[in-house]
């Protein structure tokens, strides 16, 4: 038997306690406090580590059996508890050291378990007091960073699946104590559906849905807007009360068509959520109507168009950053002297024009295109993931209807 072989056959012999001290002792000496923590009397106790944490586990809530989605998530955060390493010392002393998830939340059971106890207990000692003061800093430090990553790793998780206009889903994380000696870390997933109402808007009911995302895992945002801040007060009881924000279903088929490439649907998604969670009016139209600025890391890439009906608000198109009512597009008309019909033939109104087409590659185009207010569509392109094998056609086309040569 090798080496290797015989660490194996040992580590599995070990109890969970034995196991949850070895974790312990290697998470202290990684956080730089065995001195402090050594000085702490009673902490070579062996009581210390008798705090054994099995293995994170997670669960769906008994209204998601048979689905596909939540099973999706499921395995996704099981393989993430598996596999993500933690790298705890980059937040608390600037070092690199990666840790795995259950060492983390094995080490700051123990490490709560016995400073509770401790300063429960144990009379006031001058050099225990200051040591404990250290450890109890890093372990806080430790504890926030610990919980920051697992919150992030769950949303990462759950986001692909997210569809306020089917379904949301969310994530219960509890450190579930199973006995006296053995506690578990639980992350159960739940949903909510969505929210549908038909509303009439000019003559016609369509459907809609209230706008809901994730900001932390366990809760649910539902969006709500209050018309005093957005300037809609006017002649309305309670303007400071915030109002539902629905979309209809236009305006969500014209959101996913017009920035299609590159973004996938999941980050549209959330593109649109954190739009509308602090929305941005950047005009209000002569029929009231507001123009919701819809804002990715590299600029502006259009606008939700919004309706203040008196107990909601309705979102009911969406407008790409060029498409006709744009303030943008008012300045393509009037630098090229073009109009609406002229715009869609070139296909100015659509990101993948200025993505993955050639028209980035034609200077002149590219300058007149950036005094409209377009320019940082073009910088997309350079944060794609993957390598665009040949750009599309389109530049003697817009020449050509232009008329330039």
């Amino acid at each position: 038997m090798t080496k290797k072989q015989r660490n194996r056959r040992d580590i599995v012999k070990r109890s969970p306690h034995d196991r949850a001290r070895s974790d312990l002792l290697a998470f202290i000496e990684a956080l730089g406090i065995m001195p402090a923590f050594r000085a702490i009397p009673s902490s070579q106790s062996e009581r210390t580590f008798e705090k054994a944490c099995l293995p994170p586990v997670v669960t769906l809530d008994r209204t998601l059996a048979g689905d596909r989605a939540a099973e999706k998530i499921a395995e996704r955060l099981r393989t993430s508890l598996r596999s993500s390493k933690l790298v705890l010392e980059k937040a608390v002393h600037g070092n690199d050291l990666p840790v795995s998830m259950h060492c983390v939340y094995s080490s700051l059971a123990n490490l709560d378990f016995f400073l509770r106890r401790f300063t429960a207990s144990q009379p006031a000692h001058a050099g225990g007091a200051e040591c404990l003061s250290v450890v109890e800093r890093v372990v806080r430090q430790s504890r926030n960073a610990a919980s920051a990553f697992l919150e992030d790793m769950t949303l990462a998780a759950i986001m692909p699946e997210q569809r306020f206009e089917h379904k949301l889903y969310g994530v219960r994380i509890t450190h579930m104590r199973l006995a006296v000696e053995a506690v578990r870390l639980e992350l159960q997933l739940f949903s909510e559906r969505a929210r549908k109402e038909d509303i009439e808007f000019e003559g016609a009911k369509r459907p809609a849905w209230q706008c809901g995302g994730f900001i932390r895992p366990n809760v649910i945002d539902w969006i709500a807007w209050s018309p005093k801040a957005l300037g809609v007060s006017r002649d309305q009881d309670e303007p400071d009360r915030p109002r539902p924000v629905f979309v209809q279903s236009h305006a969500i088929g014209n959101f996913y068509a017009r920035l299609a490439v590159p973004p996938s649907h999941n980050e549209l998604r959330t593109l649109m959520f954190q739009s509308l969670l602090k929305p941005s009016v950047i005009a209000t139209r002569p029929d009231g109507t507001l123009l919701i600025e819809c804002k990715s890391e590299v600029g502006r890439l259009g606008y939700f168009v919004a309706s203040f009906l008196g107990d909601r608000f309705l979102i009911h198109t969406f407008l790409f950053l060029t498409m006709n009512g744009t303030p943008e597009a008012a300045r393509i008309y009037e630098r090229l002297h073009v109009n609406r019909n002229a715009v869609e033939m070139m296909k100015l109104d659509d990101l993948a024009t200025f993505v993955i087409s050639d028209v980035r590659e034609d200077r002149k185009l590219v300058e007149v295109l950036s005094e409209c207010g377009c320019a940082h569509l073009f910088k997309i392109k350079d944060r794609l993931p993957f390598e665009v094998p040949a750009l599309m056609k389109q530049a003697d086309d817009l020449r050509r209807i232009l008329g330039w040569r």
